[in-house]
């Protein structure tokens, strides 16, 4: 799971969280992605300032300290749409 911050369909940037999979086609090694989806708004009170990097960790530091249940919840979530994919 790979979480960062993009635009919703109305340009509103948020958090969302990539799912993938590892594929070995021959002596290929590649990412397959199964899903991304909106997980959560940004935190207002982290200040955007002139470095965006340091201001996207700062979002996602923020999220993961605040959510610890992501990861169950994730798994949760890849375990219903796995169903609704078959």
């Amino acid at each position: 799971m790979l979480l960062f911050i993009g635009k919703d369909a109305a340009g509103q940037e948020k958090i969302f969280a990539r799912v993938s999979k590892m594929i070995r086609a021959e002596s290929e090694l590649r990412k397959e992605i199964l899903y991304e989806r909106e997980i959560c708004l940004l935190n207002p009170d982290i200040i955007r300032g002139l470095d965006r990097d340091a201001w996207e960790t700062k979002q996602l530091r923020w999220f993961v300290d605040t959510h610890q249940e992501l990861v169950d919840r994730e798994k949760a979530y890849l375990k219903e749409w796995e169903k609704r994919s078959i």
